[in-house]
């Protein structure tokens, strides 16, 4: 399960940080903007802009976090989850929480494709989601870069529990 957050930017200010929830409300957690890192506070892009993202823990913050705490949590996600529920913003920070975005859902500019949409992102100061793009996409090309990302995962090359979607 994906613990995504839907960050919007109102003439390059945040304005509001929201969990997805059930899909349909979430709940406002805009007071823990400055304990979630990749969260800007100004972007340079003006207008309305809706992004949606992941917000995880490393491993090696997770296992540290419970080493240190004693706490019991099954993995990386549920800390993260149980995180975003508490008040206070040093707590929080604490358990170093990273949000990464996925999709850009909405901006006035006319970006038609995900991945430029995903460099309009980056260029706005964001670390989003890592990607690849395969140049002349076949059952081979496609197959051979799952295989990349499933490897750097299971070796725990990437730092963040993965949900096993990849865009290629």
């Amino acid at each position: 399960g994906r613990l995504t957050l839907v960050v919007t930017y109102d003439n390059g200010r945040l304005t509001k940080i929201v969990t997805r929830g059930n899909g349909h409300i979430g709940t406002n957690i805009t007071h823990l903007t400055q304990a979630i890192s990749g969260i800007p506070m100004e972007i340079a892009a003006k207008g309305h802009v809706v992004i949606r993202g992941e917000a995880v823990i490393s491993y090696d913050d997770f296992e540290r976090y419970v080493m240190e705490s004693g706490e019991d949590y099954a993995n990386p996600r549920n800390l993260a989850s149980g995180s975003l529920t508490l008040k206070d913003t040093d707590e929080v920070k604490a358990r170093h929480i990273q949000w990464i975005p996925f999709t850009l859902v909405y901006t006035e500019d006319d970006i038609p494709s995900w991945g430029e949409r995903m460099n309009w992102l980056d260029a706005q100061g964001f670390t989003t989601v890592e990607r690849k793009a395969i140049s002349n996409p076949d059952e081979i090309s496609v197959e051979g870069c799952i295989a990349a990302f499933t490897h750097e995962v299971t070796s725990k090359q990437n730092p963040y529990p993965v949900d096993g979607l990849v865009v290629c």
